[in-house]
């Protein structure tokens, strides 16, 4: 896919910059700008941060590449409608909150607050101290690889952590200093490594869980 048609995809997923009154407009408008040759107009279509990003020259280098211009048509014009549109609101701690347009205004898709989410390895690392601080050994066991939940319930894993509170506190809290260290993550699989911590973690059917944390 090339770069133009590539810009026509994010259009597509996120709409267009301008004030045009709804997405299905924006997207009209620049597949318009784009038949006329007209760079200027489909640039003003492009967001704020996408104009920081990338200099008018090299945009309109991209409408004036007859190849990534057909493309780029071709992409717009299997566009249908009407949009879906959600918006995402990220929480001081980093969580995100989903909302979805429904009859003209914005209705949470997402739970105000997913305490325990394992929607991304930061998310489940987050959730693991969570749920060690309060407690809930009902959402540690379901935040551990299925393989080591063999055998385990909730009472034999809290039996498990009281046989040995300073090593617990200790892993714990090394964890707690490093929920914003660097996670490396590759397909299914994650690191974090920190000066006081390190935890794997995996992705599995229900999300990513925790393994071995120290």
């Amino acid at each position: 896919m090339g770069r133009l048609a590539r810009i026509a995809a994010a259009a597509l997923l996120a709409g267009c910059g301008a004030a045009s009154g709804s997405p299905e407009a924006s997207l009209a408008e620049l597949r318009s700008a784009l038949e006329r040759r007209d760079a200027a107009a489909a640039y003003a279509l492009m967001s704020s941060s996408y104009r920081a990003r990338v200099p008018f020259d090299a945009f309109r280098a991209h409408v004036e590449d007859e190849d990534e211009r057909g493309e780029a048509l071709a992409l717009l014009a299997g566009v249908e409608g009407p949009a879906e549109i959600e918006a995402r609101l990220v929480l001081p701690d980093g969580q995100e909150v989903l909302l979805r347009s429904e009859g003209g205004a914005f209705r949470l898709e997402s739970e105000i607050v997913d305490y325990y989410s394992q929607r991304t390895p930061r998310d489940a690392l987050r959730s693991f101290v969570r749920a060690a601080d309060h407690r809930r050994f009902d959402v540690l066991l379901r935040l551990l690889p299925r393989r080591d939940r063999a055998g385990l319930d909730a009472e034999t894993l809290a039996a498990r952590w009281a046989a040995d509170p300073e090593g617990v506190e200790r892993m714990v809290g090394a964890l707690r200093t490093s929920l914003d260290g660097p996670i490396e993550t590759s397909a299914d699989r994650a690191t974090l490594t920190t000066p006081s911590a390190h935890a794997t973690f995996v992705l599995e059917a229900d999300g990513w869980v925790v393994e071995d944390p120290d």
